[in-house]
This record gives C-alpha cells, structure tokens and sequence, in this order.
C-alpha cells in the first residue's frame, strides 16, 4: 500500500493538472493515516524505524501547490494591471495624439488663414502702389498743361479705384476745368471733390473771415460755417477748384496767368480787327464823299460844258455867302448847304482812328 500510493503520488506530481492532485490527495490521506499508523505499529512491533516520506512529500505538494496557485494569481493580476495600464497609456497616449492633431491643424489652419490675408493685403498695397504709380505719371503729364487747350489726364484714387467716365469727362481739357468753378458746375464740382476724399479740409470755412480780425479783439469769437460742400462751393468756387488743381497736379497759378494773357491776346485781336474794318469803312467811305472838281475830271471834255455867265447860282438867288470859309467874315461863318456834305462830321467808331483831315472835326481844321 504504501509503495502504490508513493508511486501514485510520484506519478500525480508528474501531471499538470491541479485538480485530480487535490482529489487524489484527500482520497489518500486517511489511507496514509492508517498506513502510517500500521507501519508505526508494524514498526513498533518489529523494532523497525521507517521514515514518513509520504506525509513530506504531500505537504511538500501541498506548499508547491499553494506556492503555484499563488505565483499564478499574482502573475495573472499583474498580467491584468499590466494590461490595463497599457490600455489606459494607449488611451491616453491617443486623446494626446487627437489633441496635437487637432492642435497642430488649427494652428496649420490659422497660419494658412493669415498667410492668405497677408497675400490680400500685399496685393492690395501692391495694386494700390501700382495705381499711385499711374495717378503720379497722370500727374507729372498734368503740370505741363499750362494751356486752356491743353488736355488733363484722368486721375484715379490712392487706393486704385479708377474714377468714373462721366466724371473725367468733366476735366478732359483745361478750359473744361476752368468751367467747373461756375455755378451751374457747382454739384459736379462737389461729386469730384467727394471722390477724390477731398471733404475732409476746411471747405466750411472756405471765403469766410473771423469775426475778431473787424473789431480788433484779442478773444476770437466762431465762425460762420457752411452747413453742405456745395454752398460752400458757391461762395468760393476758386478755393474749391484749386484743391481739386492740386490733386490732379494741375498748376493752377500759371493756368491762371495763361488764361489771361489770352484773354488779353484775344482782345487785341478784336481791336485790331474792329480797327481794320473802321479803316475798310472810312475808305469807302473816303470813296463816296469824293469833290466834284475830282469828280469832274473823270467827265470827258466834250460833257463838260460851262454855264452861261448871266445865269445866277441858286445861292445867290437866295442871297447866301457863296464865297469859301475862309474867305467868309466872321459875321457870315455860318455853313452853307452845298458845303454841308463836304463838312460833316464823319461817324466813326469809338476805336477807328483818323486818316485824313477830312476826317477830322470842322473846329480842328485850321
């Protein structure tokens, strides 16, 4: 008995399976209770001592098995812990990577956003650069349109935006700048001045003077203000189109002085054309208030014939001085109807001037 169940022992330790160790085990503990009690007495009896193999190695068995099925436990609790310490570090380690992920794509987005607004507004500057660039050529080729039949170059705004036809129609030539000043002009004046941003100066105090520069006072007292762009443009129409000259790199000043000299020039031109007809007028003039006598010696000499002597003249009949001026007492210098065409006055105008004697007055003919 105690050899098979030794061997049943040797051959349980050999088995992996935990479960049919236990049972054989409390199966065989009492046997082995008696076994060991019968051997003991066998022994006692014989004078024989054997020793308690069996018992050691069950105990033995036993404390492998608790040792087993406790290492086993911690091992399979460590294995869990382990395991959900890399599930909590795989979570975590991927709510950190959505987290930079999502972080780094807006930062991406944001940076592409303002590299986007910074490309607007470099083309922006770059268009509103490359406008000013035009406007500052239209501008240098306006200074030299001095003349009243110069043409002016449109200009644009500062920030590109080209100005309408109809309004740079208005200023295409300088004498059609020259017209803007005049009242009825006065809303397309304004409508110049509003898109060019010109309304931000002084236009409500434009032509009016302070009130302490009359009575000489130290305390300045307010100025009358205009209250809309075109009255103010009505009362001083040269202030207002010399800002708009100054925009457009007009130079009002010489304009100014051209447009005079050619007012003036064309005012000696029509005096010396008033003058040039006067003459043509006083000449044929001349022409129709030729003498008989030089009418007389274009009639042949067979025409002429003399008068009998004993026929009176009808100015003797009518007892007029028939005699010449000068020949005339002072008593008789009164004009005699034959000679009245000969000494009237010849009509000139204010600007003809005299060629002849026979033009001039009868009281300056000495």
């Amino acid at each position: 008995m105690p050899t098979t169940i030794r061997r049943h022992a040797h051959h349980d330790s050999s088995e992996s399976d935990q479960s049919n160790v236990r049972i054989e085990i409390a199966q065989g503990a009492h046997g082995v209770r008696s076994e060991d009690d019968r051997d003991s007495s066998e022994s006692d009896d014989h004078g024989d001592h054997t020793p308690a193999i069996v018992p050691n190695v069950l105990r033995e068995l036993s404390v492998l098995q608790r040792q087993m099925i406790h290492n086993f436990g911690g091992l399979h609790g460590d294995l869990r812990n382990t395991n959900r310490r890399l599930d909590e570090q795989r979570a975590d380690t991927n709510r950190r990577f959505d987290e930079q992920r999502a972080d780094t794509n807006r930062r991406l987005d944001e940076q592409r956003a303002d590299t986007n607004r910074r490309f607007d507004e470099h083309g922006k500057i770059l268009g509103q650069l490359e406008a000013q660039l035009v406007h500052m050529k239209a501008q240098q080729i306006n200074q030299r349109a001095t003349h009243i039949n110069n043409p002016v170059q449109p200009v644009g705004r500062d920030d590109g935006t080209p100005i309408p036809t109809e309004l740079s129609q208005q200023y295409n030539h300088v004498h059609k700048f020259l017209r803007l000043k005049h009242r009825d002009k006065s809303q397309v004046l304004a409508a110049l001045l509003r898109f060019y941003g010109l309304t931000s100066t002084s236009w409500s105090t434009w032509g009016l003077i302070s009130m302490s520069s009359w009575d000489r006072s130290d305390t300045e007292e307010p100025l009358m203000t205009h209250d809309t762009l075109e009255i103010a443009i009505s009362w001083a129409p040269e202030i207002a189109l010399q800002e708009l000259a100054r925009y457009l790199g007009l130079d009002y000043d010489k304009i100014t002085i051209n447009v005079e000299e050619y007012e003036n020039l064309q005012q000696r031109r029509a005096t010396q054309n008033k003058r040039a007809m006067a003459d043509e007028l006083a000449s044929s003039k001349r022409e129709r208030l030729v003498t008989p006598e030089r009418q007389g010696a274009h009639i042949p000499q067979a025409d002429r014939m003399k008068k009998p002597a004993s026929i009176r003249t009808q100015s003797e009949e009518l007892g007029w001085d028939a005699r010449a001026t000068e020949d005339r007492t002072p008593v008789s210098q009164r004009p005699r109807f034959k000679d009245g065409s000969r000494y009237r006055q010849p009509s000139l105008s204010p600007t003809s001037v005299a060629t002849s004697d026979a033009q001039l007055p009868s009281r300056t003919k000495q």
